[in-house]
C-alpha cells in the first residue's frame, strides 16, 4: 500500500462491510495538494511564449492573437480538455470589424470673416472613426475640458443651455494634469477622447473639436501618436458600428480661426481656467463647424478558446464554473515596430487559467463540477470575446454557477511596491451578486495561500471602476455572481515594456492557486452559491 501525502487528510469510518473497509477522504486536501503543482517554473515557462515577440502583441483578429490561439486550443488538447466549441474544435469564432478613417474626410469652419476648408489631414486635424460615413454642421460652443462626470461632480457644460445640434470645442486632458490636489488628478480617463465624446453625446452635442496643441505639444507630436491608431483602425463587433458623433483632434491655429470673434485665444481662455479652477463655457458668436469622417471598413473572424473538464458527479456535472482570461492585447506599433506584449496584461491571467486547467486535469480525484477554461479575445477592443460568449454561450448560463476572472495578476502595483508588499491580490465583485462567493473566497483563502485580499477598488464610488473593465463584467450583467482577481495598474501598464522580465513569478503562482483552490471549493460545494444581491452592472456616468 503506498502512503499518502501528509496533505491528504483522511478519515477511517472504522468499519467493515463485506470484507471491505471505508476511507472518505476531505476533498478540501485534495485540492491543497493539486495546486501545489501550479509553480512559478510552469508559469514561466508558459509565459516567456506566450508574451515572447513571436506573437506579435496578440492583437485581436491579427496573426499573432491567431497563434496564440493555436497555441491555446493546443494546450487544452494536451491536457485532455473536451473541445466543446465549433464543429468539435477549441474554438468559439465571432465576427468583427475593422474601421479606418479614410484620407476622404476634412474640416471647414465659418466665421464672420469668412468660411475656411482646411486640407491639413495630420497637420491641422485628425479625425477619430465615427462608425461610418458622416457629415455634420452646427454652431460652435466652448466647453472648457468637455468633461461631465456625475461620479467626480464635475461639469463643464452649461445646464442651462441646449447643446442640441452644437460642435463643441474642448481642451484636451483634464485641468492641472500635473496638480496632485486636483479632482482630475487619480481619474484621468475622464479626460480622454472616447469619454469627452461620451460626454458630449450626453449633453445633444453632433460633434467635438478637441484642441490637442498645447505649449510642449504639437500637431506633429499629435499626428506622431496616433499614425499606429490611424492605420491599425478600431476593431469592434458588427453590431457596434454605428455613427457615433464625429471627434476631431485640432490645432491651435483651428481653435483660434473659431474663438475670432469672441475675443479670446485658446492659449488664453486654457491658463484661466487652470488658474482660477472655474468653468468657462460658452457660446462663439458666429462661428460653425462642419466635420466629415469616412471611413473604411474590413469583416474579420476572430475567436474565444475553450475547454471543458466533465465533473465526477452524477448530478452536479450539469453546473458549471468558468475560469477566464483574455488572451489578447494591443499589438505591434506599425509605424515604429514596438510591440506591445502585455506580459502582465494578461499574459499572465491567460497562463493562470493554463496551469489551473492542467493542475485540475491532472488529478485522480476530479471536481463534482464541471469546469469550462475560457480564453477569450477583444477584452481590449471592449470586452468583445466575453461579450459575444454570454450573448451566444456553448454553455447555458443558467446552469454556470460562477466566473472568476484573471486579468494582470503578475506584479505589484505601485502602492503595494511602497510597502514593500508583494503578498496580496485585489478582489473586485466577489460580494457583488453573492455574499456566499465571497465567504467562499475567503475561506479558500485563508485555507491556502493566505494573501492579503484588498478590496480598495470593490466601491462602486471608486473612480477606476474596474469592475467594470475586464471580462467578468458581461458575466455579472447576466447575474452570474464572479470574482475578478487583479494585481492593480502599473507604469507599464498597456506600455512595451510591459515585459517577462517583470514579472513576480512566485506572486503570480500564489494567485493562480487561489482561484485554482477558490474553483475547487465551489466545484464540490453542497449547493451553488446563491445570488442574493443585486450588484451593479448600469453604465457609469464618468
Amino acid at each position: 500500500m503506498k502512503y499518502l501525502s501528509a496533505a491528504l487528510i483522511f478519515v477511517y469510518y472504522g468499519f467493515f462491510q463485506g470484507g471491505s473497509n471505508s476511507v472518505v477522504l476531505d476533498p478540501s486536501a485534495f485540492g491543497l495538494e493539486a495546486m501545489k503543482s501550479i509553480t512559478p517554473d510552469r508559469l514561466k515557462a508558459q509565459l516567456t511564449l506566450i508574451a515572447s515577440d513571436e506573437f506579435e502583441g496578440r492583437e485581436t483578429s491579427f496573426r499573432g492573437q491567431k497563434l496564440a490561439a493555436t497555441y491555446i486550443a493546443s494546450q487544452f488538447e494536451k491536457m485532455g480538455l473536451q473541445p466543446i466549441g465549433d464543429s468539435g474544435t477549441y474554438y468559439e469564432h465571432f465576427p468583427v470589424v475593422q474601421v479606418t478613417v479614410g484620407t476622404g474626410s476634412y474640416l471647414t469652419t465659418s466665421t464672420p470673416s469668412g468660411t475656411k476648408d482646411w486640407t491639413g489631414f495630420g497637420r491641422e486635424y485628425i479625425p477619430f472613426s465615427s462608425g461610418k460615413d458622416t457629415t455634420i454642421s452646427g454652431g460652435v460652443e466652448f466647453a472648457g475640458y468637455g468633461i461631465n462626470s456625475t461620479l467626480l461632480k464635475h461639469s463643464d457644460y452649461d445646464s442651462a443651455k441646449s447643446y442640441k445640434g452644437k460642435i463643441v470645442l474642448v481642451l484636451r486632458g483634464t485641468p492641472g494634469d500635473d496638480d496632485s490636489s486636483s479632482i482630475f488628478f487619480n481619474n484621468r480617463s475622464a479626460g480622454t477622447s472616447m469619454a469627452k465624446r461620451i460626454y458630449a453625446q450626453q449633453s445633444g452635442a453632433a460633434g467635438v473639436l478637441i484642441v490637442e496643441e498645447t505649449r510642449d505639444r504639437t500637431m506633429k507630436k499629435v499626428f506622431e501618436e496616433r499614425q499606429d491608431d490611424l492605420i491599425r483602425g478600431l476593431i469592434t463587433l458588427p453590431q457596434r458600428v454605428r455613427s457615433e458623433l464625429p471627434v476631431f483632434s485640432v490645432s491651435k491655429n483651428i481653435a483660434n480661426e473659431l474663438l475670432r470673434g469672441s475675443g479670446h485665444t485658446i492659449e488664453g481662455l486654457q491658463k484661466g481656467i487652470d488658474s482660477t479652477k472655474r468653468v468657462n463655457s460658452f457660446s462663439i458668436p458666429g462661428a460653425r463647424a462642419t466635420l466629415t469622417v469616412k471611413i473604411d471598413k474590413q469583416e474579420k473572424i476572430t475567436e474565444n478558446v475553450i475547454g471543458l473538464l466533465s465533473g465526477s458527479d452524477s448530478l452536479l456535472r450539469d453546473e458549471y464554473i468558468v475560469f477566464s482570461a483574455h488572451y489578447d492585447h494591443v499589438g505591434k506599433n506599425v509605424v515604429n515596430g514596438d510591440i506591445y506584449n502585455g506580459a502582465d496584461d494578461d499574459g499572465s491571467g491567460t497562463c493562470a487559467v493554463l496551469e489551473e486547467a492542467t493542475a485540475f486535469a491532472s488529478m485522480k480525484q476530479r471536481p463534482k463540477r464541471s469546469l469550462v477554461f475560457l480564453a477569450v479575445a477583444g477584452e481590449e477592443k471592449g470586452l468583445l470575446g466575453s461579450l459575444y460568449y454570454t450573448e451566444h454561450p456553448i454553455i447555458p448560463l443558467e446552469k454556470t454557477i460562477a466566473n472568476l476572472n484573471t486579468d494582470m495578476i503578475g506584479r505589484s502595483d505601485p502602492e503595494h511596491e511602497k510597502m514593500n508588499d508583494s503578498n496580496y491580490v485585489y478582489i473586485i465583485g466577489a460580494d457583488k451578486l453573492s455574499t456566499e462567493l465571497d465567504s467562499i473566497s475567503k475561506r479558500a483563502n485563508d485555507e491556502s495561500v493566505k494573501l492579503n485580499l484588498d478590496y480598495t477598488f470593490n466601491d462602486e464610488s471608486d473612480p477606476h471602476q474596474y469592475y467594470r473593465r475586464s471580462d467578468h463584467y458581461n458575466f455579472a450583467k447576466k447575474k452570474i455572481p464572479i470574482i475578478f482577481y487583479f494585481d492593480g495598474e502599473h507604469a507599464d501598464y498597456h506600455k512595451p515594456t510591459d515585459e517577462v522580465e517583470k514579472i513576480d513569478f512566485t506572486i503570480l503562482s500564489k494567485r493562480a492557486q487561489l482561484v485554482f483552490y477558490t474553483g475547487w471549493k465551489l466545484a464540490n460545494a453542497p449547493k451553488r452559491p446563491a445570488v442574493d444581491k443585486e450588484g451593479f452592472t448600469t453604465p457609469h456616468n464618468r
